[in-house]
């Protein structure tokens, strides 16, 4: 299929577009205050990377947002200081689900929504000491009207990314913001299609992996960093997974990056089977590079489709270490296809 371009609104247009974000959220403010230096929810048990100094050039992140959720905002590090912002945008206290990604020049990007119900999105960029640089009280103002299944990203020259999945339409679109917090472009990145779980990261030089994960398929698709598709959504062959569980991404090499997912074997009539996770490898024009999916190991018992999220990082070149939070499933696996539990 050949790539369509799919920009709804194109970066020549930024100067409109961050005048009508300013007047959309008129609660958006500064806070030049600093905090006590901390970090947001980390499923992922590996080293934090060092973050460069303030001086040091732009170094945009190879992995996922770390994800999360949070009880009690006044006692998460990373986030206390921020609570009476938190609280006034979500009212009662609630469980929220919390994205985070780790910038450069000492920034952390966050996503924060309700975990149940209408999720109310909000998002903040802190800076260093986890200051408020800007927030986002209605972050997808003017494109959709709610969206279920959102996950954020950094990307090129400090810019930072929202993909979204339209609720009533199943459209899967982008947003993007430059450092100072104006859009910069809108664009749609698939067709409408059902959408039970939504991920992304920011591949540099080539554009975003994003991955749309349904009951009964998988797609994905590299959004272009000009806002252009570059593959038509591309079909996954997910034979023995189970294709609502959210699908995990790893860039493993320059030209390469890998799919995990949880899932299950051949059912047998009447026998309950364990889960287990399996990954793919593809190369840069989304074409599968091994012959098949890879058993990456066993999991006791069944996991529910909204705790079955692969933690998964890049720990090497050709190596990605993928765990399942609440589990004590941890694996590393090579590009040639070899497993080594750890």
């Amino acid at each position: 299929m050949e790539p369509r371009a799919s920009v709804l609104v194109t970066a020549l247009a930024a100067t409109a577009l961050a005048s009508c974000a300013r007047s959309a959220e008129p609660s958006e403010r500064a806070a030049p205050s600093a905090a006590p230096s901390a970090t947001a929810a980390r499923p992922v048990r590996e080293p934090a990377p060092s973050e460069p100094s303030p001086s040091a050039p732009f170094v945009a992140p190879l992995g996922e947002a770390e994800r999360g959720l949070v009880e009690d905002v006044r006692r998460t590090p990373g986030l206390a200081n921020h609570a009476a912002l938190i609280s006034e945008h979500f009212g009662a206290a609630t469980t929220l689900a919390v994205q985070s990604v780790a910038l450069g020049e000492a920034r952390r990007f966050v996503l924060l929504h309700r975990a149940h119900g209408a999720p109310e999105p909000l998002l903040l960029l802190l800076g260093a000491g986890d200051a408020l640089v800007w927030e986002k009280r209605r972050p997808l103002a003017g494109i959709v009207a709610a969206s279920e299944h959102m996950a954020i990203t950094g990307g090129p020259h400090g810019n930072l990314v929202i993909f979204f999945c339209e609720t009533s339409t199943g459209l899967v679109g982008q947003r993007v913001w430059g450092r100072d917090g104006d859009v910069l472009m809108d664009a749609e990145v698939m067709g409408p299609t059902r959408c039970d779980a939504l991920s992304a990261l920011h591949w540099p030089g080539r554009g975003f992996l994003v991955a749309v994960a349904t009951e009964d398929s998988a797609k994905l698709e590299l959004a272009g960093e000009d806002g252009r598709n570059r593959w038509g959504g591309r079909e996954v062959g997910l034979a023995r997974w189970r294709a609502s569980a959210p699908l995990s991404l790893a860039v493993d090499t320059d030209e390469s990056f890998m799919v995990f997912e949880v899932g299950y074997l051949a059912a047998i009539p009447g026998k309950s089977l364990p889960d287990h996770v399996f990954a793919m490898r593809y190369d840069a024009e989304g074409l599968p590079l091994w012959a098949g999916p890879l058993d990456v190991g066993r999991i006791s018992g069944r996991v529910s489709p909204e705790r079955a999220r692969i933690a998964v990082g890049r720990v090497g070149p050709g190596r990605v270490r993928a765990i399942l939070p609440g589990t004590d499933f941890e694996v590393v696996v090579s590009s040639m296809g070899k497993v080594a539990r750890d």
